[in-house]
């Protein structure tokens, strides 16, 4: 190899190789959302030092992205969304993290509740009666939607999600139709 094919090789290694070494496990996800990226998502975190509004508007983004990606059925999004709950710190990050695991449980129950299962240790539902802003002044569909999660967990009749189907139920009940309208009792990480 010449000297020209060497620094070829090393221009292009040190421009192609930090990139891809740089970018976090969620990024990676966001760019490629395969079963093997999604297991390394622990929390939501970019590379770079990008302004605060610069990174809202990317997590935003990005968790729209976890949204649709749950909506259609991929698993992976919600294991995803569950180690969310876990670790983002309370505020808006969070509530919309516990709005998506809590659409999830009214549209997708089985697979919420193994998310749960696998991922939370079955020990906490998150978002399960997380109800956010779009509820705040409308009480009758605040009590439909918590009906609706509870009528579609309670189909769920796996026998190793009855302990988690039962902790949701019970936290469910508990929430009943006079919850907060953030639903502030289900705020907190789990972990």
């Amino acid at each position: 190899m010449n000297t020209r094919d060497s620094l070829m090789l090393a221009l292009l290694f040190s421009v192609a190789v930090p990139g891809a070494l740089a970018s976090t496990p969620w990024e990676a996800w966001i760019e490629r959302p395969e079963p093997s990226s999604a297991k390394l998502v622990q929390k939501i975190e970019y590379t770079g030092s990008g302004s605060r509004a610069d990174i809202g508007q990317a997590t935003t983004r990005d968790l729209r992205t976890l949204a649709e990606r749950i909506g259609r059925g991929d698993a992976g999004s919600v294991a995803i969304a569950v180690r969310l709950a876990r670790t983002t710190p309370a505020g808006a990050n969070l509530e919309d993290i516990l709005a998506i695991l809590g659409v999830t449980a009214g549209d997708d129950a089985t697979r919420f509740l193994t998310a749960l299962q696998l991922e939370g240790g079955g020990k906490s539902c998150p978002g399960v009666s997380f109800l956010g802003e779009r509820f705040v002044d409308d009480e009758p569909a605040r009590v439909a939607e918590l009906e609706r999660r509870k009528r579609a967990i309670m189909k769920v009749s796996s026998k190793w999600l009855l302990p988690i189907r039962k902790l949701c139920l019970d936290e469910l009940q508990h929430t009943g139709g006079t919850a907060s309208p953030v639903g502030q009792t289900d705020i907190h990480p789990i972990g």
